[in-house]
């Protein structure tokens, strides 16, 4: 498998993070909140607004009981997005999320309004019927309704199976997996995975990622940095490899190519899932990337700051470029 620069995004807004919509056309935020659509294939296009940035804030300052609101700064607002719910989930403060319809009619609608936790990983599962939102604590909402569930235990770290809604969460300080079956959200069935080095727990893990078969799993590492595939049924370890950028800080996974990506403190790389080897050199500075629904195509960002509220006044946006692997 081959990685190739396709171009770096110039788009006409000021972009502070993408998510791809298709194959072929981003979603974007801009530091004022506004969420616009992109075709970035076979050649950039003209960007659509899709909601203006005071469709988005009006809720959240309804519920803050000021006349306006403004973002929050450094990687915020944010996106995940999912075509298949049509919907876009925009987080533009801490733990305040908005369920943005893409689909039909209907405006941005506030679904959590929490404080005091920054940059909460988020994702959809992949039959696009609930999302997780997971920092200090782990909440999955029901796309259809939006109730939440807020689930029992410490994980937070977590990892969506590939066809049952099923979210494989891992208590950091134990090294503790378990499964939640999330097709009954009042009573989710919960049982033990097993645990990783459950005997000398003093590691660091940064995010877990669950391959197409839904039977593995690869954990990412720092002190030292490294990843480790695992066989899931029953858990144990295959392999470990070091990682060779510096500090891990996190995994992204582009499921259905069986790629994944580790974000380290030089750059990040791109890993086979099968392969267990490294397919791309080090991308130098970039703060995050994001898949396509293939996993063939993804976007590297790099932000000067991702500080969410600074004293002084930072520049904001990011640089985007598009990146695709071919067999």
């Amino acid at each position: 498998m081959k990685i190739e620069r396709v171009r770096a995004l110039s788009f006409e807004v000021d972009a502070v993070d993408v998510a791809f919509w298709d194959e072929d056309t981003l979603l974007v935020t801009t530091p004022s909140a506004e969420l616009w659509r992109v075709a970035v294939e076979p050649r950039i296009q003209k960007a659509e607004l899709v909601f203006a940035a005071d469709q988005i804030l009006d809720p959240v300052s309804r519920a803050l009981g000021t006349v306006v609101a403004s973002p929050a700064s450094g990687g915020y607002p944010r996106l995940a997005v999912s075509r298949e719910a049509g919907v876009a989930a925009v987080n533009t403060h801490d733990m305040v999320l908005l369920a943005c319809p893409l689909q039909g009619e209907g405006g941005p609608r506030l679904v959590s309004y929490g404080w005091g936790q920054y940059y909460p990983r988020m994702a959809f599962s992949p039959d696009a019927s609930r999302l997780m939102v997971c920092d200090d604590a782990l909440v999955v909402f029901d796309t259809g309704s939006w109730r939440w569930h807020r689930m029992q235990g410490d994980a937070n770290i977590c990892a969506w199976h590939p066809r049952e809604p099923w979210l494989l969460g891992l208590e950091p300080t134990t090294g503790k997996l378990r499964w939640s079956d999330l097709q009954d959200m009042d009573n989710p069935r919960t049982w033990s995975a097993g645990a990783l080095d459950p005997t000398q727990w003093d590691d660091d893990v940064v995010g877990i990622a669950i391959d197409a078969t839904g039977e593995r799993l690869v954990a990412a590492y720092r002190h030292p940095d490294r990843i480790e595939w695992w066989e899931l049924d029953p858990l144990h370890r295959v392999d470990t490899r070091p990682v060779q950028a510096g500090e891990v800080l996190a995994l992204e996974h582009g499921r259905e190519a069986g790629l994944f990506a580790a974000v380290a403190e030089l750059g990040v790389q791109l890993w086979g899932f099968e392969s267990r080897e490294p397919i791309s050199d080090v991308i130098p500075d970039v703060s995050e990337v994001k898949f396509s629904p293939s996993g063939l195509c993804f976007v590297t960002l790099s932000r000067a700051s991702d500080n969410p509220y600074p004293v002084a006044p930072s520049r904001t946006g990011c640089t985007s470029i598009l990146w695709r692997a071919s067999i």
